[in-house]
């Protein structure tokens, strides 16, 4: 049996998938004076100039990948719900058959998990 519908529809965290030690490698910030003189002022004042500069000029990504998952998470409760109509259909009406398209479906869900 699969899981009920609703418990796909949590909300979805960011995640970072760059470590900050390789960013800063990567990114030349080890030698940048404007990161290390950002980070001073992070420590004094707890305000982040270049984040706030760059989310400004390139967006917030950090949304844009928690917007994407909660996407996921709305298909996955799609399928899942389908999955319990179909099923509970079934169970009323024991002789009727799946539409093909909803047997796909199932069976693509089934692979995703």
């Amino acid at each position: 049996m699969s899981r009920a519908p609703i418990e796909n529809l949590t909300t979805p965290q960011p995640d970072d998938p760059v470590p900050d030690m390789v960013e800063l490698a990567t990114n030349a910030n080890a030698v940048s004076p404007a990161y290390w003189l950002n980070g001073i002022i992070k420590t004094v004042t707890g305000f982040d100039a270049l984040t706030t500069i760059t989310d400004y000029v390139a967006g917030d990504w950090a949304a844009m990948q928690q917007a994407g998952a909660a996407i996921e998470n709305l298909a996955k409760y799609n399928a899942d719900y389908a999955v319990s109509m179909t099923r509970s259909r079934s169970s009323r009406h024991p002789g009727a058959e799946m539409p093909p398209i909803m047997r796909a479906r199932t069976s693509n869900r089934s692979r995703m998990d």
